[in-house]
């Protein structure tokens, strides 16, 4: 599907470190990258997470001007939340999501297998620590074009558009 751009997310909770960070990528019709992020929130739920992950996702694939993204999650509970996103909702990151929705552009949500998602999760967990700035990354490390290149090769992990 020429046009469209697929936006893989994750979000990771370490109780451990109390620290709650996401991760997601852009992609092209042939599973190419366009660009992927990062970011540490604070600490929250695992669910909580996943919609700050969505939410932060979709704001920066409007602010580098796509009109056509496919949202690609292996969080079937964070979908039923924005399907469709309710502005009374009682998790902010929902209500923010609505609004970002509410624009003139079409975002289309689908559940994956946890294994297509592995450079989202890869992102994730890139968290630094320090900084709760969100961190675009241009250039992929080894690791992630080595995991990038699986899930475009594996056609049991393949999601993207065709």
């Amino acid at each position: 599907m020429n046009g469209w751009i697929a936006l893989n997310t994750n979000g990771a909770v370490s109780t451990q470190l109390k620290s709650s960070s996401i991760g997601g990528i852009f992609r092209d019709h042939s599973g190419k990258c366009l660009g992927a992020f990062h970011k540490k929130i604070g600490f929250s739920t695992i669910l909580e997470t996943e919609l700050w992950g969505i939410y932060e996702v979709i704001k920066l694939a409007w602010s580098y001007g796509f009109e056509k993204v496919i949202v690609q999650r292996d969080s079937g509970d964070a979908l039923k939340f924005l399907s469709p996103p309710s502005p009374i909702s009682p998790f902010p990151a929902v209500r923010a999501t609505a609004r970002l929705l509410d624009r003139d552009w079409f975002v289309h949500f689908m559940k994956i297998y946890r294994e297509a998602n592995a450079v989202a999760d890869l992102l994730a967990k890139l968290d630094d620590h320090f900084s709760d700035a969100l961190v675009v990354v241009d250039l992929l490390s080894i690791q992630l074009r080595v995991v990038l290149s699986r899930d475009i090769n594996d056609p049991l992990t393949y999601n993207y558009l065709m």
